[in-house]
């Protein structure tokens, strides 16, 4: 095959990687949030408080510590069985979770579904695949893309809900089922197949790595300080989800919003999110990631504030910023955790970064659960966007500015 030739195959076969993350991302932003849109309808129906909910999605949220445990294993046996395998999972558990029948079931199968929809793996996947040059640009493409089912979702709401119950919102997530099996076409990332070569050929690494020196990695010099405040950020972080799965709720019942208004300030946080995305990506690959992070840590409690102080126009404002800003932080601090680790364990960092994100997720539900009798529920909000300012150090004084690192051919000899 000639030079040319490779290169107009690979560019069809990008096309269609990105055509597949794109569907997959879809699924993946359906299944994160649909469920968080009907937290007012699934209390009136089991017949328990807020504070109930708020523990339940607590204890749900454990589900995403075994997102580690994915990506240490895509580590393992590769990106693409791992995509195939977290997309089957999300509809499969969203199907699952529209047939529960109380409280405890419903908490359950949320609690497989955070397994599956938090696992990152198409962006492992796509960052070892684009162009170095264009990675934020291109991850966050698929983001667009695949966010613009954040504008279905309140559509479905007003049109389902009131007709079929919360439970019609699961439908379009088990769509997921078939689609998953177009995985099966994909190929392995040139930079994971590159690391296996290296290893079966003892070019580069000299032994195969055993499991729990695999997951300790991060955690050794040079890394150590590094993994430190990734895991630092994703937990601050993450503490501030509490808002995507209660602030439905608090607009609802504690401002007395209506319906319609809610499904409208839903939609229109969707649209900022696309926005931000389409925004972001274009300044990371630009200024670089430790100033977009910068950023969108300070814009997110400027949201709160807004929604909490506002009548609906500063509402609908500081939902949108919010949403914004948390959404591409989240996806900027994949990119640079992924960015700072070589391949040999890139899937097994980023794990962690998950990990720690679930953590401040159960954790800033159960301090929402435990404070909303104190001080009420809207600040709480407040108290958590505040302390997400604590990654502007962090980020400036330990992190390196990852903006056009090769992932292509990164190994670590030691590990």
């Amino acid at each position: 095959m000639s030079t040319n030739q490779f290169k107009s195959a690979w560019s069809w076969y990008l096309a269609f990687l990105i055509l597949f993350l794109i569907f997959n991302e879809i699924f993946d932003t359906y299944t994160t949030l649909f469920w968080s849109t009907i937290g007012s309808f699934v209390i009136s129906e089991f017949q328990a408080s807020a504070a109930d909910y708020a523990f339940a999605v607590a204890l749900s949220s454990v589900g995403m510590y075994f997102v580690f445990l994915n990506q240490a294993i895509a580590d393992r046996i590769g990106r693409k069985p791992m995509l195939f395998i977290v997309l089957f999972g999300m509809g499969l558990m969203s199907l699952l979770l529209g047939l529960s029948s109380n409280l405890v079931e419903y908490s359950a199968f949320l609690f497989f579904l955070f397994v599956w929809f938090s696992s990152d793996i198409w962006v492992i996947t796509i960052s070892e695949e684009a162009p170095e040059k264009y990675r934020a640009i291109i991850v966050n493409l698929i983001l667009v893309a695949g966010a613009s089912v954040t504008l279905l979702i309140p559509i479905l709401r007003s049109l389902l809900v009131p007709a079929y119950t919360w439970r019609a919102m699961t439908w379009f997530a088990a769509l997921a089922i078939p689609l998953s099996f177009l995985a099966l076409f994909l190929r392995e990332t040139r930079s994971y197949r590159i690391f296996k070569l290296a290893k079966q050929d003892d070019l580069k690494l000299p032994s195969s790595s055993p499991w729990i020196s695999q997951l300790l990695s991060p955690f050794q010099a040079p890394y150590h300080k590094i993994s430190l405040a990734i895991i630092g950020m994703s937990f601050l972080t993450g503490m501030n989800y509490t808002f995507l799965t209660l602030g439905e709720t608090y607009l609802m019942s504690d401002r007395g919003f209506p319906l319609d208004f809610v499904s409208f300030v839903i939609f229109l946080m969707g649209i900022a999110s696309i926005i931000s995305y389409a925004l972001c990506g274009v300044i990371a690959d630009l200024l670089g990631r430790k100033s977009t992070i910068s950023l969108l840590v300070c814009i997110f409690p400027i949201g709160v504030i807004l929604v909490l102080s506002s009548s609906e126009i500063g509402v609908l404002i500081g939902a949108m910023l919010l949403s914004g800003a948390f959404w591409s932080l989240n996806v900027i601090g994949r990119l640079i955790c992924l960015e700072h680790y070589p391949t040999n364990f890139r899937g097994t960092g980023n794990g962690y970064r998950s990990l720690f994100y679930a953590f401040g997720i159960t954790t800033g539900s159960a301090f929402t659960g435990l404070l909303i009798p104190i001080i009420g529920l809207g600040y709480c909000f407040l108290v958590l966007g505040l302390l997400l300012l604590l990654i502007i150090p962090v980020v400036y004084f330990i992190l390196h500015e990852t903006k056009g690192t090769n992932l292509a051919e990164t190994f670590d000899n030691s590990c």
